[in-house]
């Protein structure tokens, strides 16, 4: 949004701020999540948050409404599929992107069944997760 204000002859333009896209980046091992961050900043104007497990994960949820959640299927305590469903059942609009090192069909189908919006293999290819994220941001707007 553009406000022009015309004050004594002087013309003042105001923009909004570009809004920021926050993402909960949800994964245990810190070297992920650093990778993780590194790749999505490369989108413009996003925000990243970071949780290392399920309870952290709800609760920087419920918090910051983020746009989207990259979340691993391996978590300590609640596994990532189960942390995904606690945050649709917050949430049910909420867009979550699993990511795994396990290569097992029937584990991505389950997270998919379960309302994930996409799912990536570890070690995943940069350009596939900016990618996805945008895809996911897009079409779930």
């Amino acid at each position: 949004m553009v406000i022009i204000i015309n004050n004594h002859y002087d013309i003042f333009i105001l923009y909004d701020f570009i809004s920021l896209t926050s993402v909960l980046v949800v994964d245990d091992g810190r070297f992920m999540r650093m990778m993780l961050k590194d790749t999505l900043v490369s989108i413009p104007c996003v925000n990243i948050l970071e949780a290392n497990d399920s309870s952290s994960a709800i609760e920087m949820y419920k918090k910051e409404k983020p746009d989207l959640v990259t979340m691993d299927v391996n978590l300590p305590g609640a596994d990532g599929i189960s942390c995904m469903k606690d945050i649709l059942k917050i949430n049910p609009q909420a867009k979550v992107l699993m990511i795994s090192g396990i290569d097992q069909k029937h584990v991505m189908n389950n997270a998919m069944n379960s309302g994930a919006k996409g799912y990536i293999k570890k070690p995943f290819n940069k350009i596939e997760v900016i990618s996805k994220v945008k895809k996911i941001l897009d079409e779930y707007a």
